[in-house]
């Protein structure tokens, strides 16, 4: 469905809504003063019922599940209604003492829902028996409940953010703001968000009821937040519409209205809508189709050897200036890296190097702040076989040898090589401390293993490594049948 503004049926109902709709199966929910429970065709907007309760007005919003609709009634009424969804006839109804501005919560067979008369109330959803109530002092709940994870959370009057046990009523932790909390709480991520009176958007941790941020606004927030993609959305009687980021607090975007903004967002299909209280206006917002940067441009080596490191460098250009990060596959199974962020046309660079001989392709894309991505750029890289160490029939090999990732070496190593095929005997000196032993050992073109005596008996060492233009050769090492591991760094000459 395409939505562009224009109307397509209207209806009038009562003499005022002021409350959300709620759409099931083809039909919209809704009360209307002076005191109705509506029920239309979604297609054409035609009355399928109405029930008249005795309420002068009704602010509730009516919770539609497995057929039955509920909901409060307002002033001169304070039951909580349930009526059959396809004809409107009442199922049961509970007296609370005094008006219901709260909406109900469902789940799992019980109703939830908070009253003018200081109470808090669990009902069997099925026979509308009270299985419990929490009641507050002095105050009073406008505050529509929400559940999560075995608990309740509403706001009141008395400037708290409460969180009940659902199943029992009994209070779990309760939050004191500077003002009425009318506002109700939006969960997600662990976290409980609601505005309050003290003009505040709070942040508690679902659990325990520690604030994590909050947020200070200059009005009133009787606007409950609305919660996606990381951010939080909500009104306020500053004449402000914001966007906070949800994990800080911190704000991502202000949208000045014309008046208080009280209402509470919707979000639906990609788009958020909220209503305006002088003007009557609804508000649609879209994020913002940012266009994605330039492929990005790549220099550096096209082949090489392994065990060498190399830089490259990158750059691209964003149509609309954001800044930019980039993201690099360098084609040996290391895994994708990103990088930055950078101005747009600024040069960014990385280095890498290959431990094997191979062809390689070097992947790179663009991404701007806004996340729109560029198409992958592609350089072939090739690190070809590294030459053998022994070019030569004989000569020496000195070497450094340390345990773990110890700086200073345990095992100096002092000797000779003689080539023998496609390998190379090695044999020496090996000192440790002021202890010199015989070794002997075979290199090849990238492991090697070593046979040292040691504390009466031969240690196998092998390993692998890596040598480069001035044959300087380092690598890592281990014990053969221990965990034992060190690294070796020397020359071949």
């Amino acid at each position: 469905m395409q939505l562009d503004g224009s109307v397509i049926w209207t209806q009038v109902v009562g003499n005022g809504v002021y409350s959300a709709s709620s759409i099931v199966d083809d039909r919209v929910y809704l009360t209307a003063d002076p005191g109705f429970v509506y029920c239309l065709d979604v297609i054409t907007g035609d009355v399928l019922w109405n029930y008249e309760t005795n309420a002068n007005y009704m602010d509730s919003s009516p919770a539609v599940v497995d057929g039955k609709v509920y909901v409060g009634a307002g002033s001169n009424d304070g039951h909580v209604y349930c009526l059959d969804a396809s004809t409107g006839s009442e199922i049961w109804k509970y007296k609370t003492g005094d008006k219901i501005y709260s909406s109900p919560a469902y789940f799992n067979g019980k109703i939830y829902i908070g009253s003018y008369d200081k109470n808090m109330y669990c009902l069997d959803a099925t026979t509308g028996s009270k299985i419990w109530s929490f009641t507050m002092e002095g105050s009073c709940f406008l505050s529509s409940p929400a559940y999560f994870n075995g608990k309740i959370y509403i706001g009141s009057y008395d400037k708290n953010m409460y969180c009940l046990d659902a199943t029992t009523g009994s209070k779990i932790w309760s939050y004191t703001t500077g003002g009425k909390v009318d506002s109700s709480p939006a969960i997600a991520d662990g976290k409980v968000f609601f505005g309050s009176y003290d003009q505040n958007v709070y942040c508690l941790d679902a659990i325990t009821g520690s604030k994590i941020w909050s947020f200070k606004t200059n009005g009133s927030v009787y606007s409950s937040p609305a919660i996606a993609d990381g951010k939080i959305f909500f009104g306020s009687f500053d004449n402000n519409f914001y966007c906070l980021d949800a994990v800080t607090g911190s704000i991502i975007w202000i949208y000045v209205a014309d008046g208080d903004v009280s209402s509470s967002p919707a979000i639906a299909d990609g788009a958020l809508y909220i209503g305006g209280v002088v003007n009557g206006r609804i508000y649609c917002f879209k994020d913002k189709v940012s266009k994605a940067p330039s492929a990005p441009i790549i220099t550096g080596e096209s082949s090489g050897k392994p065990g060498i490191e190399y830089e490259y460098t990158f750059v691209s250009t964003d149509p609309e200036g954001d800044n930019i990060e980039y993201c690099i596959d360098w084609g040996d199974n290391t895994g994708e890296v990103c990088i930055g962020p950078y101005s747009s046309g600024a040069e960014a660079s990385a280095k890498h190097t290959w431990s094997e001989q191979g062809d390689y392709t070097i992947k790179v894309k663009a991404r701007d702040v806004n996340g729109a991505e560029s198409d992958w750029e592609t350089l072939d890289v090739s690190m070809p076989k590294s030459k053998s160490i022994i070019n030569i029939n004989q000569g020496e090999i000195t070497a450094e040898i340390g345990v773990g990732d110890e700086e200073e070496p345990r095992v100096y190593l002092d000797g000779n090589y003689r080539l023998r095929g496609r390998f190379a005997v090695v044999y020496g000196t090996a000192t440790n401390g002021e202890k010199e032993v015989r070794f002997q050992g075979l290199f090849k073109r990238s492991y090697f293993i070593l046979q040292i005596p040691l504390r009466g008996r031969i240690v196998n060492i092998i390993g692998r490594y890596t040598i480069d233009e001035n044959r300087d050769f380092s690598g890592r090492w281990t014990i053969r049948g221990t965990e034992i591991n060190g690294w070796i760094k020397g020359t071949i000459s």
